[in-house]
């Protein structure tokens, strides 16, 4: 099935025609599909989705980490009879909104670690034909780059938040984490 391109002047390299196996201008202006199946595109979203889910969770396990030690080095208010102030993360309030974004960054990593392994058995799948599994592979990593990249950006910022002015500080590196 080809089709004619006309009515404008689009330069040639900017087709990708080069770098992209899946359709092809050729310099007549002529659209050509390829033999290669559509769905191994498919195949290099999904490794660029488990990509980002894998970044997302270390972003996060970077940003609880800074907050935690934070918590626990910094000490204020409450001295009793003399002796030192109250480490931060001795408060209640402090562990309530630490903890869970501990335990998300440990979820994040293990899905991480699990979109990888389910990429590398997509990828074996492909090599031999079998598209059978890509439409859900495509689903998970949809699903779970959209839930981990939102819930990292909320938790960097509530960990800049838990570390007080501190965290807004480059010297702390909470503000280089933008996810």
């Amino acid at each position: 099935m080809d089709k004619q391109v006309d009515c404008s002047k689009v330069c040639f390299f900017l087709f990708l025609s080069e770098c992209c196996s899946v359709s092809q201008f050729t310099r007549e202006g002529k659209f050509m599909q390829s033999d290669v199946p559509r769905q191994l595109v498919y195949g290099t979203m999904v490794y660029v989705r488990q990509k980002i889910v894998a970044d997302a969770s270390c972003a996060l396990s970077r940003a609880v980490c800074i907050a935690t030690r934070y918590s626990a080095v910094r000490r204020q208010f409450g001295s009793h009879n003399g002796g030192p102030e109250t480490q931060v993360i001795d408060y209640k309030t402090q562990q309530s909104r630490l903890f869970p974004l501990l335990a998300s960054a440990y979820a994040f990593r293990f899905v991480g670690e699990w979109l990888k392994w389910l990429y590398t058995d997509v990828t074996q799948r492909l090599q031999a034909n079998d598209f059978s599994t890509l439409p859900e592979v495509h689903a998970y990593t949809a699903g779970l780059k959209s839930v981990t990249t939102s819930a990292t950006a909320d938790a960097i910022e509530e960990c800049r938040k838990l570390c007080g002015g501190h965290g807004y500080l480059s010297s702390s590196g909470l503000p280089e984490l933008n996810f």
